[in-house]
């Protein structure tokens, strides 16, 4: 995972740097099919264009394992394991370990996450830490994060390092 997030960062700083080089030469040389400085042009568009696909892809990557080890984690959780949200012991560990099971890579709808519910479970030596953000135009959908998995994909707070893993609904809770 620490690759895919290197990864990343690196495309993200690639992308940021041949900016100025494909406003200065790669447009001009779109435009202008005459320009003399064409091979400055082609590269920083094309050393653009690669950055930019290459971070959407280890962001996707990384979203995708993230997904994958929480669901492999939940399935080999014991319903009696103990759960604490936000700090506090939970009674329906069953209902809340089958509820997050139903996790899924949902298409995003122009909304953004709220509320946040920490959802702690602690059965193995290593404890699931999850993270829900409840969703600004459904209240019963939360957005689902795994701290463990750093790419920040198309997030609005990319700069803390998050990125969602899938999203359930739910009412289970609401009273959080």
């Amino acid at each position: 995972m620490k690759a895919l997030d290197m990864i990343f960062y690196v495309s993200v700083i690639a992308a940021i740097g041949s900016a100025p080089l494909l406003l200065f030469f790669g447009i001009p040389y779109l435009t202008s099919r005459g320009n003399e400085k064409g091979r400055i042009g082609i590269g920083s568009i094309a050393v653009f264009i690669v950055s930019v696909l290459t971070g959407l892809a280890a962001a996707e990557t990384s979203g995708d394992i993230g997904h994958r080890e929480v669901l492999r984690k939940l399935e080999s959780m014991n319903p009696s394991c103990r759960i604490s949200i936000n700090g506090k012991g939970a009674d329906n560990g069953e209902a809340i370990i089958t509820v997050l099971k139903t996790l899924d890579r949902l298409p995003a709808h122009h909304s953004n996450p709220t509320k946040r519910i920490n959802i702690e479970i602690a059965e193995h030596a290593p404890r699931l830490i999850l993270s829900l953000a409840r969703d600004s135009g459904d209240p019963q959908e939360y957005w689902v994060y795994y701290p463990r998995f750093y790419c920040p994909f198309g997030q609005t707070h990319c700069l803390k390092a998050e990125h969602d893993i899938g999203r359930i609904k739910t009412s289970l809770f609401d009273g959080y």
